[in-house]
């Protein structure tokens, strides 16, 4: 890739794609909404709180059943996501099951600036950091979209799994922890071919830099041993709904929360 903008833009056409080929997939997560329930995990909810009345801000919103779901809540809700087809998708929905939200269409790094001090939280779940190049950039974006006060809420990937394949005997050691600016291009296993995504591994570290610089103190971090998604071969999904390594594994964290508030 020439550029970050240009990893970007490639990151955003294969989101395009990806709305459609998983259209299955979004109309299941909307029947639970429609079934009276929520798409929506007790771990962010415990995190939350009640959250009726208060303006909350999702970053990579997607189709927006998320979104949506903090809506049925009572939360004032924002969306953001860089996919049109997802971000109509989201108005769609939102219109269908009356269940009012705003959805933009943009980066969420350059184009939620127009939100400054605005949010009680940010919200931002399941896949977030490794499509963002640059994540003092993104901390930055993320402060000014706070009040003073406000509250980040960051559920993602442990960097640890960037560095593991699974196999039969357990997990190895076949990626990188640190950052590097170009990213990493994967080709996703999918039946459709040719479809490649630009990531970027960010250690802890790198994190924790970017956020406590931009001006968000660290209230709660968790590093957990479970997943949202089969993110190395040979997880094993359970009746609650996550993925975990099989007991004869060593343990590692799958998943990581921070809590932070804006200062």
């Amino acid at each position: 890739m020439s550029s970050q903008r240009d990893a970007v833009r490639s990151n955003r056409i294969l989101w395009d794609q990806l709305t459609q080929i998983n259209q299955q997939e979004t109309d299941e997560s909307y029947l639970e909404l429609q079934a009276g329930g929520l798409c929506l995990r007790n771990l962010e909810r415990g995190v939350l709180g009640d959250v009726s009345g208060l303006f909350i801000l999702h970053q990579m919103c997607g189709t927006g059943a998320q979104t949506l779901s903090l809506a049925k809540l009572g939360a004032e809700m924002t969306g953001i996501d860089f996919s049109e087809p997802s971000i109509r998708c989201a108005r769609d929905r939102s219109q269908q099951h009356g269940i009012p939200a705003t959805f933009f269409c943009g980066e969420v790094v350059e184009d939620i600036v127009g939100f400054s001090n605005g949010f009680d939280w940010v919200v931002a779940m399941y896949g977030v950091l490794r499509w963002i190049p640059d994540l003092t950039a993104w901390a930055c974006a993320t402060r000014r979209a706070l009040k003073p006060g406000g509250r980040l809420l960051l559920i993602d990937r442990h960097p640890m799994v960037n560095l593991l394949t699974g196999n039969p005997t357990g997990p190895i050691v076949a990626g990188d922890y640190y950052h590097a600016s170009q990213g990493t291009e994967w080709e996703l296993d999918l039946p459709q071919d040719g479809l490649h995504s630009i990531e970027w591994a960010h250690s802890i570290a790198d994190l924790m830099m970017a956020t406590t610089g931009a001006g968000l103190v660290w209230s709660r971090f968790e590093e957990l041993p479970m997943s949202h998604e089969p993110s190395i071969q040979g997880l094993i999904l359970e009746s609650d709904g996550w993925w975990r390594t099989p007991p004869e594994w060593p343990r590692f964290p799958l998943l990581f929360l921070l809590e932070a508030k804006a200062v």
